[in-house]
């Protein structure tokens, strides 16, 4: 979502961030000369963007990607900073000695994508198997599934057809998000710290900020074993397991929860929590970024969401508004199930307004 990290003054540049959605409202705004003049340009990458369509001149028109490497091709001649949106999780993800009482949980859309059929089915093995364990999927609501039930996957249906199974031991949540397309911070963290296994099925993903908000409540993460994208890159041996077929991962699962303690989340917190990374993200625009473009940087100062937009709606943390996850934008299209700023003028001059930058 196009963001406006840092203000510009008469001896120092401004930030200004887009990500790899909004080209054309990029390249308009830049065009713009006291915007182009006093500003450099950042783009985050919330995809998983290994097959990069831009050519090298529209690579080079940003200063900066905040990406996973794993997010993007090798050798990607683009300046990385290896911090995105997963790297701003907010404090209430945090593990703070809550009991663990659920054995596995679920956390994501409904959409095939995800792979929650291959997540049920493995869950139904298990029981199967080895008899029931304590589980809650929470499935969010998005815009689309509205628009498009048919789009995803019917998760009430698999689970009524297979209640023999799962009885009282499966608790399905069906919520809508606070301003974005997910669910809500506080029903996610609550059920994060409660959790042993948090059990992750997509074979591809950006940064998945659900991971990392799992693992900074302690939570022990079941993976497919080649997930491409930045999803695992804070996965280890102590914090997570890997399958290497879905139609066995349910003996991971049992190990997983067999097996499981609190993982050290001393280092997770360290790297992904918002205010350890806002220090991280200022260390590399002071001390990395600004010098090699031969600019200064005179203050620390950055703009971190807080308060409301004009329309009332309250401003989400940066986890959300880097990748274009904040619904509650003024610029927001009607047509668009994100926050991303479209090419059109109209919604160009709504978020120069905004941000005071008309």
């Amino acid at each position: 979502m196009a963001y406006l990290l840092k203000k510009h003054t008469d001896a120092e540049r401004g930030i200004l961030i887009f990500n790899q959605k909004e080209w054309d409202a990029f390249s308009q705004i830049k065009s713009l000369p006291h915007i182009r003049d006093n500003y450099i340009f950042g783009c985050h990458v919330g995809r998983f963007w290994k097959n990069c369509d831009w050519n090298g001149s529209k690579i080079s028109q940003f200063n900066f990607y905040m990406s996973s490497r794993n997010q993007l091709p090798e050798n990607f001649p683009g300046e990385i900073i290896e911090l995105n949106s997963r790297n701003f999780t907010p404090e209430i993800f945090s593990y703070l000695g809550e009991v663990k009482d659920i054995d596995i949980l679920w956390i994501n859309k409904p959409h095939p994508v995800k792979n929650i059929e291959k997540f049920l089915i493995s869950l139904k093995n298990l029981f199967q198997t080895y008899g029931s364990f304590r589980t809650v999927i929470v499935a969010a609501i998005s815009p689309n599934e509205l628009k498009r039930p048919q789009d995803f996957f019917d998760v009430e249906l698999f689970i009524r057809q297979n209640s023999v199974i799962f009885g009282d031991f499966v608790t399905l949540i069906r919520t809508t998000g606070d301003g974005n397309e997910g669910a809500p911070n506080h029903t996610m963290a609550q059920y994060f710290k409660r959790s042993k296994i948090f059990a992750f099925y997509s074979e591809a993903e950006g940064e998945s900020r659900v991971v990392t908000e799992a693992l900074c409540c302690g939570c022990k993460i079941v993976y497919f074993d080649r997930v491409q994208g930045g999803s695992n890159d804070y996965c280890n041996s102590q914090n997570s397991l890997q399958f290497t077929n879905y139609d066995d991962s349910h003996l991971t699962l049992k190990t997983a929860i067999d097996t499981f303690s609190v993982p050290d989340i001393s280092q997770i917190h360290q790297k992904c929590h918002q205010n350890n990374s806002i220090g991280s993200l200022i260390d590399y625009f002071k001390n990395e970024l600004y010098p090699k473009l031969g600019l200064s940087w005179i203050n620390d100062n950055l703009e971190i969401p807080s308060g409301k937009w004009s329309n009332g709606k309250d401003k989400l943390a940066l986890n959300f508004s880097l990748p274009g996850h904040d619904h509650n934008v003024p610029w927001k299209h009607p047509d668009l199930e994100t926050g991303d700023l479209v090419g059109d003028r109209k919604f160009i001059d709504i978020f120069l307004k905004e941000t005071e930058l008309h």
